[in-house]
């Protein structure tokens, strides 16, 4: 098969409807899209969280994802060491020389149940609505119907009919977690969401079908080896419909300082991460004060390497973080784990 026709297999998955959800190599990342009881887990602490991801930029039409999340821990001093986690999440995918265009409006609500007295494991259940919209520009795609003697002739029809280019749509996901800290600098979470619980209607041709819910597990923490290095294994799995994802690995830390408050720790990080059968990922980091940034880049093992010439897809993550002040009644500050 050519490089044109997996090209074109790309673009026609790209027009589907029954495609899969946007998905992030830095997943550890991205709470606003893995699970919603992820929203303001960690007490006293508020967030903002940029990300960037451009697929396959050999192709003519990479595949571009921005996101921007935010989220905070409220009633923190009001609930007897429970609290509340509110967050929004905009996202925006761009896919395909047909322009498919997703964006997303994603509104997060979690309730965090202090399990004993000391804060040191809690319990996470979180609820997130979210309103979309799917456009793409049905001029800009090519059918393979068109090519007469291996050349391009626009004036022969395609042969396809679309009802609306465009749509919008009301949608529900949900989710549990579990978070436990042993000690102050080893932490272990665990989690699982359901989305597309309304699982809408979607198509373009005016047949379409519903969306298949996507089940997300993940899960992780940070391993303290000394006081200077670390490791944070992670992982995600992930299934719709008949696609699933499998992404596991972790990072390892060196710490130039410790014991001395959050506003003075800076440390590096590098890790690996696999995602089967499609690509090794490999990522560096670094978290300095409030500010954490991380890169990493895919390198695509799968069949689809003939087509994206080996190249994958990078990502860039931004995070501001910003902790409060202690309650009167002071309470363990649930440890927030870095990568």
């Amino acid at each position: 098969m050519n490089k044109f026709y997996i090209l074109f297999f790309i673009l026609l998955i790209a027009v589907q409807a029954k495609s899969q959800d946007v998905h992030f190599s830095q997943f550890y990342n991205t709470p606003g899209i893995m699970n919603p009881a992820q929203t303001g887990q960690y007490r006293l602490v508020k967030r903002v969280i940029i990300n960037y991801r451009n697929q396959w930029a050999s192709v003519p039409a990479p595949y571009v994802t921005p996101m921007l999340y935010a989220d905070a821990a409220i009633y923190n001093c009001k609930l007897k060491g429970d609290h509340v986690g509110v967050g929004l999440t905009l996202l925006n995918d761009k896919s395909g020389n047909g322009n498919l265009n997703t964006f997303h409006t994603k509104a997060s609500f979690a309730y965090h149940k202090a399990l004993d007295q000391n804060l040191k494991h809690q319990l996470s259940v979180g609820f997130q609505a979210e309103y979309y919209g799917k456009g793409f520009d049905p001029s800009k795609i090519v059918f393979q119907n068109q090519y007469q003697d291996n050349s391009f002739n626009n004036s022969i029809s395609s042969g396809e009919s679309f009802a609306n280019e465009s749509f919008n749509r009301f949608d529900f996901n949900a989710g549990v977690a579990w978070t436990s800290n042993f000690s102050k600098n080893n932490s272990f979470y665990l989690g699982g969401a359901m989305h597309h619980l309304a699982r809408p209607f979607e198509g373009f041709s005016g047949v379409g079908q519903r969306l298949g819910m996507r089940y997300v597990a993940s899960g992780g923490g940070q391993i303290s080896l000394n006081d200077k290095f670390s490791i944070s294994p992670s992982f995600m799995y992930a299934t719709q419909t008949k696609a699933s994802e499998l992404n596991a690995g972790l990072a390892l830390g060196y710490h130039t300082t410790q014991n001395t408050g959050r506003d003075n720790m800076a440390s590096f990080y590098i890790g690996t991460w696999y995602r089967l059968k499609d690509a090794v990922i490999i990522f560096s980091g670094i978290d300095y004060q409030k500010i954490r940034f991380s890169f990493s880049y895919d390198i695509n093992t799968s069949g689809l390497k003939s087509a994206s010439l080996g190249n994958g897809g990078f990502e860039l993550s931004l995070a501001y973080i910003l902790f409060g002040k202690e309650c009167r009644k002071k309470y363990n500050t649930t440890f927030c784990p870095r990568f």
